[in-house]
């Protein structure tokens, strides 16, 4: 017994020393650094959501160190960069990994190489901790029902539904939660809502669970078939494609509408939209999985704006169930833009002018043809070139006594026609380059200047009577271009 005891025992501690030295050789054929032992030994390098940087240390071999992420020709991994850089007293391995936007992990290969010898990495980067609604938008039609929302989520608890205090005409029933798949399940919200007698509403819905960023969804359920006369009042901007609803058809009848408030980018796309002759618009089923496409034909021909304010801003006309082009159209403080009802083949007939309004710009009525009369409010201070060229059904545009018209631009009011009386007021800067009154044509021009404006090319049409002030027709009988008039009557 005392000879075995020290034999078995001498054993064991040559096993250990040998054990001890394969390991301190493995680690010297390529590091001497622990963490980078680890993660080679294992071949996984395991990275949370945000971005970080990691560095590897290697030793020195005759051959240098390379380094390949994910060798597969056409991959694109830039959220995954890598390289190898030689020092003093080995080399530096840089692992530059981006947050990682997306619902499951990614992974990607890379690969150590010196020589003959390779080692392989998997960097494994794990999710964001997120929740997405597959639509942030959802019609519901005038007649309610039930309707679905589809949210994918990566969360381990099922996000809640919050619903405003305000609203009253949508209620939540429940929800169903799919089969996870790659860290990610969908959960299906069920609602309903009751018929809406009125005009559109607009529900915002909000999702929320721990440690995820709330979403929200917005309900917008359309208006009832609108009548043949309507007062809306629109009482915050851009509520307007709200207040209207994504159902064409129910525009059908309009003939006349009276708006107030504050109207901005997105209301004033969403008029240019309902004064065209005919849109194209699609409906969708609460399944979304049936669309009926059909087209929609309008007769909006009277249109009162005197209690609106033009306020800048806005996003862009949003409606995905109108079929309607690129809308350049942008709206500016108390300013009808460039092309404001620039609409081909538009029925409006009459227009009232906000009665606030500060410039009209060019071609803002170009082609509106059906156009009988307009009243330029007083406030009013420009109206840009060709603002109402090609109006060929215009017969009366009034501007009145103490109206602040300063600039008139060219060819403004070549209507096309002849308008029976036109009134200029004693602010207007005459330019006669921008032909004579914006080359308007008219049976009578009223004019205020004491003494004539100097002309030097246009003339006033000689079938026109010209009325200028008391005591004043003399000068204007000798005034170059106003002497071709008709006839000149004092006031």
């Amino acid at each position: 017994m005392k000879r075995i005891i020290p034999a078995t025992f001498l054993s064991v501690i040559i096993l250990l020393l040998l054990a001890s030295c394969s390991k301190d050789t493995t680690e010297s054929a390529y590091t001497k650094d622990p963490y980078t032992y680890q993660i080679i030994n294992q071949g996984v390098l395991q990275a949370d959501e945000h971005a970080t940087t990691v560095y590897l240390s290697l030793l020195s071999n005759t051959q240098p160190w390379k380094i390949a992420v994910n060798g597969e020709e056409g991959d694109n991994n830039s959220w995954c960069q890598a390289s190898a850089c030689e020092e003093s007293d080995g080399w530096s391995v840089k692992i530059d990994i981006n947050s990682n936007p997306n619902m499951i992990s990614r992974h990607v290969p890379i690969v150590l190489t010196s020589g003959e010898k390779a080692y392989k990495i998997i960097v494994s980067q794990k999710p964001t901790k997120q929740m997405l609604s597959q639509s942030d938008h959802i019609d519901v039609l005038k007649e309610g029902g039930d309707f679905f929302i589809a949210l994918n989520s990566n969360s381990s608890t099922v996000p809640k539904v919050i619903i405003p205090a305000s609203v009253s005409w949508l209620k939540y029933i429940g929800c169903t939660v799919g089969a996870t798949k790659q860290e990610q399940k969908t959960i299906l919200y069920r609602f309903t809502t009751e018929a809406n007698p009125d005009l559109g509403r607009m529900a915002d819905l909000q999702f929320s669970t721990d440690s995820v960023e709330d979403i929200h969804v917005h309900v917008h359920q359309w208006c009832r078939k609108l009548n043949k006369e309507e007062n809306i009042h629109v009482s915050e901007p851009g509520q307007l494609e709200i207040l209207l609803g994504g159902n064409a058809h129910d525009w059908g009848e309009l003939d006349s509408l009276t708006l107030s408030g504050t109207l901005n980018t997105t209301d004033m796309q969403t008029l240019r939209i309902m004064l065209k002759p005919m849109v194209e618009c699609a409906i969708t089923n609460t399944e979304g999985n049936q669309t009926i496409e059909s087209e929609a034909y309008l007769n909006l021909c009277h249109l009162n704006m005197k209690d609106c304010q033009l306020a800048a801003g806005g996003k862009k006309y949003s409606e995905k169930s109108i079929d309607s082009p690129e809308d350049t159209y942008e709206s500016k403080y108390q300013e009808l833009s460039d092309h404001a009802f620039d609409i081909t083949r538009t029925g409006l007939q009459s227009i009232v002018l906000p009665s606030q309004l500060l410039s009209i710009g060019s071609s803002a009525f170009n082609m509106c043809q059906n156009l009988t009369k307009i009243d330029i409010p007083a406030s009013v201070t420009h109206i840009g070139e060709y603002a109402f060229f090609n109006c060929e059904g215009l017969m009366e545009v009034h501007i009145p006594d103490d109206s602040q018209l300063k600039e008139l631009g060219k060819y403004a009011l070549d209507t096309g026609s002849t308008l029976e009386n036109i009134s200029f007021p004693t602010s207007l800067q005459v330019k006669d380059n921008f032909g004579i009154l914006g080359n308007v044509c008219a049976q009578n021009i009223h004019v205020k200047w004491i003494t004539p404006p100097v002309l030097t090319q246009f003339r006033v049409n000689e079938n026109t009577i010209l009325h200028v002030p008391r005591g004043s027709a003399e000068a204007y009988s000798h005034a170059f271009g106003w002497n071709r008039a008709k006839e000149i009557v004092e006031e």
